[in-house]
């Protein structure tokens, strides 16, 4: 009797488990980003804008921004969100690249949608980290999944856009990129 109830138990858990398994999303994000725009992006007089021309707040000091703002300069875009210690180790090489007098434009961009200026903030003067630091639109977001892809909304996957002077722009490996690595990069555009 002991070892039935035993196999009983194992198969019920064993039941439970695929039934939650099966009734998650794919995406953490699906429910948030998924589908297609139902109108693309527009400014006051109705014209079309790109991601680069929307308008950010610098949680650090409420300055407001575009990333279109610093074209023909090197920007590195870290994409993130505060409860990842991923995200923070690739800050910290950010922060690295920084002292080491680099002085290209750096933007932290978070994408979690339950995340808010405050939190942001609090994340960036915690660690030290004095470089912009974003709550992402929704709309942004939608756009940088648009363009490449949804690791870039997968911030334990450490996402990562350089934007190079010439505008070229391209999203790097997955993972933590060293400061050495960054610099490479910069050095590449």
């Amino acid at each position: 009797m002991k070892t039935r109830g035993k196999i009983f138990i194992a198969v019920l858990v064993l039941a439970a488990t695929i039934f939650i398994w099966t009734s998650l999303p794919n995406n953490v994000y699906e429910d948030v980003y998924s589908g297609e725009f139902d109108e693309p992006i527009t400014q006051g007089n109705n014209e079309e804008i790109s991601w680069r021309d929307i308008t950010l707040k610098d949680t650090l000091t409420s300055q407001e921004y575009k990333i279109s703002d610093y074209d023909g300069q090197v920007i590195i875009l870290e994409t993130f969100a505060v409860w990842c210690p991923t995200c923070r180790k690739q800050q910290q090489e950010i922060k690295k690249l920084i002292d080491s007098g680099d002085n290209s434009i750096h933007i932290s961009l978070d994408i979690d949608p339950n995340e808010d200026e405050e939190k942001v903030k609090g994340h960036a003067e915690k660690n030290g980290f004095e470089w912009f630091f974003s709550v992402s639109p929704v709309s942004l977001t939608k756009e940088l999944i648009e363009e490449f892809g949804p690791t870039v909304a997968n911030a334990p996957q450490a996402p990562t856009i350089i934007i190079c002077p010439d505008g070229n722009v391209q999203l790097l490996e997955n993972g933590v990129k060293d400061s050495g690595e960054l610099a490479q990069h910069i050095a590449s555009c």
